[in-house]
């Protein structure tokens, strides 16, 4: 089993540490400024990444107008939803936003639909997204 095979699971205990810590932080500062320094420190660790990894900084992919666009609108989806997620724990708590945050798989096959024509799903698919769906439903509504 390869690293990359874990990296959703990791991906997952260290998002649950986020909502968590980020509760009790924002108890202390305000949504905008943990927004704010959360990212520059994100800027700061991808220079590293880029200086001292196998990584290279490259634009030129960029330089396609139709690619620039792409890119644009992933980094935009990116910045609205890390928005959503800073804001809705700081009004609602960790646990609160964390649930809610459960339905994004079925958004995923929806937009995959939607823009890319993709339909690769099969039945049980379809059954466990309902379920998520029905679940992160109940446990918003319940608090």
């Amino acid at each position: 089993m390869s690293l990359t095979f874990m990296l959703p699971i990791f991906a997952a205990v260290f998002w649950g540490l986020n909502y968590l810590f980020a509760e009790r932080a924002l108890e202390q500062v305000n949504a905008g400024t943990f927004w704010l320094l959360s990212g520059i420190v994100q800027v700061f660790i991808a220079i590293l990444v880029m200086g001292f990894g196998p990584e290279t900084f490259d634009v030129k992919p960029l330089l396609n107008s139709k690619f620039f666009w792409f890119f644009a609108a992933t980094v935009l989806a990116g910045i609205i939803a890390e928005a959503c997620t800073v804001y809705a724990v700081a009004g609602n708590g960790a646990a609160y936003a964390a649930f809610g945050e459960l339905s994004y798989p079925l958004f995923i096959v929806l937009f995959g639909y939607l823009i890319y024509g993709q339909t690769s799903l099969s039945m049980m698919q379809m059954v466990g997204g309902t379920f998520i769906l029905l679940g992160a439903t109940l446990l918003t509504l319940s608090k």
